[in-house]
């Protein structure tokens, strides 16, 4: 029964989820099946693994039923089901408690439905209106609510209370503005997944969607929610026009308290996306920009989620600012977050961005230091540190480490079967090339110019014949530097 669907959604609850389950299964308003409270508890016995024999379906029917089962486990299996049942309404029941704003449309709901007066009504419903109103999060979903809200109003004018009237075109504005805003979202990350080259019609889309704009008043077209969406879609429809991308960030940094706090992320991320894709087209300047958001980011805390950052942004935000070179930043960066970062993958994170700011920095000492003493526990990590290494033993011209480094690697990516072939290939390709600078730059020092150009010229077109390699730009660097003066 350990592989139970039931089994497999248990495993995923904390041990304070746990607890409250329990309570949950004994509540006799929730659960009166006593059979159903004693197979949780047989099942509850063997966690926190919830595995072993104990969970076999021959012990739980023996001890559930007080008999060796006969011919059928179902009624086991009945039982399960229960549970299983009862564990979605407990999921369920949970989310409703979290939602204030659903349980004042039910608590209206329900009161509508015993036949109230009206005056309890008016209470919930002013209170509920006004408890929305003053919250901070206004995004597509706020308008919906409050459309859903106002429907209450009928009821209340049905009971003819003075002061309530049926406003539909208030109401039509709430759905409309919901409506706009949700499909603005939606065509959004169409366009931000499959580019313009496979948004089918999207000529049609941008007509489609100027014409919704239109139908909303001009209070209706200012809203956060509207305005940002909007953008977003004008800057993906029209990346050639830079301006978007600039009114984009400018209305994120003056609304973006509107939001929670993963839409307000993923609104930044279509400014980031942006900004990688200029920077793959060869505009330099968008390095800075996307600096800039990284920044932005953390100063709202919206990297910190539960609160820990994730090490790719930690590595991400490391890798542009050393490329900016706001080397004082990066150092600062480095002592304030490390500590945000999940504990399994904290050391290895920290020390191999704090070799990065030391290799850029070029106190290759420091560098070659900490990643010679500290034993990595990420593959990925451990990767790029030996090919960090291994620029460090070329800048030093440290030709035997060289030699005894690229041996050493070959044998770490065949040992290491996880790492993609893809990725095997371009480090082993690395691993080559780097074997060849050093011997160029040995070679060069000892021969004529004019005996050393062929080999570079060789070098040259194997580069170039060669489309998978890693570092790619730092070898085309070592090996322009190599090459010889004319005479």
């Amino acid at each position: 029964m350990q592989n139970s669907r039931l089994i497999s959604l248990i495993k995923l609850l904390s041990p304070g989820e746990l607890r409250r389950f329990t309570a949950f299964v004994h509540s006799p308003f929730f659960n009166q099946q006593e059979k159903v409270r004693h197979l949780w508890q047989l099942i509850s016995d063997t966690g926190p693994h919830f595995s072993g024999p104990d969970l076999s379906k021959e012990i739980l029917y023996e001890s559930l039923f007080q008999e060796p089962p006969n011919t059928s486990y179902q009624p086991l299996h009945d039982q399960m089901s229960l549970l299983l049942r009862l564990f979605e309404l407990f999921l369920a029941t949970r989310q409703f408690l979290q939602n204030e704003d659903q349980q004042s449309q039910n608590l209206l709901q329900g009161l509508i439905s015993q036949g109230e007066s009206g005056d309890h009504v008016s209470r919930v419903y002013e209170k509920s209106i006004r408890k929305l109103d003053q919250a901070a999060i206004k995004d597509h979903r706020y308008y919906l609510r409050r459309y859903e809200l106002m429907t209450v109003e009928d009821h209340l004018s049905s009971q003819q209370r003075r002061g309530w009237g049926q406003d539909y075109g208030q109401r039509i504005e709430q759905l409309d503005i919901f409506y706009v805003a949700t499909k603005l979202r939606y065509v959004c990350e169409i366009l931000n997944r499959k580019g313009l080259a496979g948004a089918e019609n999207l000529e049609e889309k941008i007509r489609e969607i100027e014409e919704l704009f239109s139908h909303l008043t001009e209070e209706g077209q200012q809203l956060p929610t509207i305005q940002l969406y909007y953008q977003v879609f004008n800057m993906l429809a029209e990346p050639e026009v830079e301006g978007h991308y600039q009114k984009l960030v400018k209305l994120l940094r003056q609304n973006v308290q509107e939001f929670s706090q993963s839409e307000a992320y993923n609104l930044y991320a279509y400014a980031q996306n942006y900004c990688i894709k200029k920077i793959n087209k060869g505009s330099a300047k968008y390095q800075d920009e996307l600096f800039q958001l990284y920044k932005i980011l953390l100063q709202e805390g919206l990297l910190i989620e539960g609160g820990t950052l994730a090490h790719a942004h930690f590595k991400n935000i490391t890798t542009l600012g050393l490329r900016m070179q706001d080397y004082d930043w990066v150092r600062e960066f480095l002592s304030t977050y490390k500590d945000k970062l999940l504990e399994p993958v904290r050391e290895s994170a920290y020390t191999y961005n704090l070799a990065s700011y030391y290799y850029e920095t070029k106190d290759y000492k420091a560098a070659m230091k900490l990643l010679q003493q500290v034993d990595f526990t990420d593959v990925f990590y451990d990767l790029s540190g030996r090919v960090m290494l291994l620029k460090i033993f070329y800048e030093i011209s440290d030709w035997d480490s060289i030699r005894y480094a690229t041996e050493a690697f070959k044998g770490f990516l065949k040992r290491h079967k996880e790492i993609p072939k893809s990725y095997h290939q371009l480090h082993y390709n690395f691993l080559m090339f780097v074997r060849k600078l050093a011997r160029l730059n040995q070679q060069n020092k000892r021969q004529d110019p004019a005996d050393f150009l062929p080999r570079w010229e060789k070098a040259q077109q194997s580069l170039k014949e060669q489309p998978q390699i890693a570092q790619r730009k730092w070898i085309e660097d070592k090996l322009r530097y190599l090459r010889p003066l004319p005479a």
